[in-house]
C-alpha cells in the first residue's frame, strides 16, 4: 500500500516520466555506440519534466472542476509545482553554459518547439497527445543526434520506429481512457474531437504497425535486448488497451503506462551483467 502510494505521488509529479525520458535516451545512446556524459542526459531529464508540469498546471488551471486524481493534485499544489518549476528552469538555464555547443543549439531548438506547441496547443487543443508525444521522442532521440553525424544512421534503425510508435500508443490510450474526464472538464482532447470509436482504431492502428516493425526487427540487424524491451514495452500498453475495467479504476492506466518507459533500464542493467 505504501510502494503503490508513493508510485502514484511518483506519477503524479511526472518524476517517472522524466527518468523514463533518461532511461530511454541512454538506451538510444548504448544502443548506437555513442558516448555522451551526464550532464546532458540529466539536462534532458530536467527538460522533460517542466514540460510536463507545465502542461498539467496549464490543464489545472482552466479546468472548472476537476475530475481526474492528477488535476486534483495540480490544483491543490498549483503554487508550489510553479515555485519547484520556475526553480527548475533556474537550474537548466545556469547548466546550460556549461554544455558543448551543438548540445546548447540543440536545446535551444528544443526551446522552440516547445513554445510552438504550447502556442498551437490553445488553438488546437486535439493536437495536444500527438504533440506531447513527438516532443518526448525529440527529447530522448536527441542526444543520439547531436553532433549531427549519427542524424540519418539513427533513424535507419527499426528500434527509433518501434519507439516513436509506443509513444504514440501510449498517449493515444491515455486520451481514449480519460475521454468521459475530458468531456466533462471542457478540454478538446484527440478522443474528444474525433471520439472514442476512432481513437479506438487509431490505438489499433498503431499496434498493428508495432507488430509490422517488430517483425522487420527480428530480421533486421537483430539485437535481442532492444528487441525484448521494445516488445515489453508494446505488450505492456496493450494489456492496458485490453482490460479498461481493470486499469480504469484509479487510474492504474496511467501508473502502468507512464512507467513502460522505465523499461530500458533493464536493458543497461543486463548489458552491464552481461560476460
Amino acid at each position: 500500500m505504501f510502494f503503490r502510494r508513493l508510485y502514484r505521488l511518483i506519477n503524479w509529479l511526472s518524476i517517472d516520466v522524466m527518468l523514463g525520458a533518461m532511461a530511454s535516451a541512454v538506451f538510444f545512446l548504448r544502443i548506437s555506440g555513442i558516448a555522451l556524459s551526464r550532464a546532458p542526459i540529466l539536462l534532458l531529464g530536467l527538460s522533460v519534466w517542466v514540460i510536463y508540469v507545465a502542461d498539467h498546471l496549464l490543464d489545472a488551471q482552466h479546468i472548472g472542476q476537476a475530475h481526474t486524481l492528477r488535476h486534483r493534485f495540480h490544483r491543490r499544489h498549483f503554487m508550489s509545482l510553479l515555485i519547484a518549476l520556475f526553480a527548475v528552469l533556474s537550474v537548466i538555464g545556469v547548466s546550460a553554459f556549461f554544455v558543448r555547443l551543438e548540445i546548447l543549439g540543440g536545446g535551444i531548438l528544443m526551446m522552440m518547439l516547445v513554445a510552438l506547441y504550447f502556442i498551437l496547443r490553445s488553438y488546437f487543443g486535439f493536437i495536444k497527445e500527438i504533440g506531447i508525444a513527438l516532443l518526448f521522442c525529440a527529447g530522448v532521440l536527441f542526444p543520439s543526434i547531436a553532433d549531427g553525424s549519427s542524424f540519418w544512421k539513427l533513424f535507419t534503425r527499426w528500434e527509433v520506429f518501434s519507439f516513436i510508435d509506443i509513444v504514440l500508443i501510449n498517449v493515444m490510450i491515455f486520451s481514449w481512457y480519460e475521454y468521459e474526464d475530458d468531456v466533462r472538464e471542457g478540454f478538446n482532447s484527440f478522443a474528444v474531437r474525433f471520439g472514442k470509436g476512432v481513437t479506438r482504431y487509431a490505438v489499433n492502428g498503431l499496434f498493428g504497425l508495432q507488430a509490422l516493425i517488430l517483425w522487420r526487427g527480428l530480421y533486421a540487424d537483430f539485437q535481442l535486448y532492444p528487441f525484448l524491451i521494445l516488445f515489453s514495452m508494446a505488450t505492456a500498453l496493450m494489456i492496458v488497451f485490453v482490460f479498461p475495467k481493470y486499469f480504469q479504476l484509479n487510474e492504474r492506466f496511467r501508473l502502468l503506462g507512464d512507467s513502460v518507459f522505465l523499461f530500458p533500464i533493464f536493458i543497461l542493467t543486463a548489458s552491464f551483467l552481461r560476460p
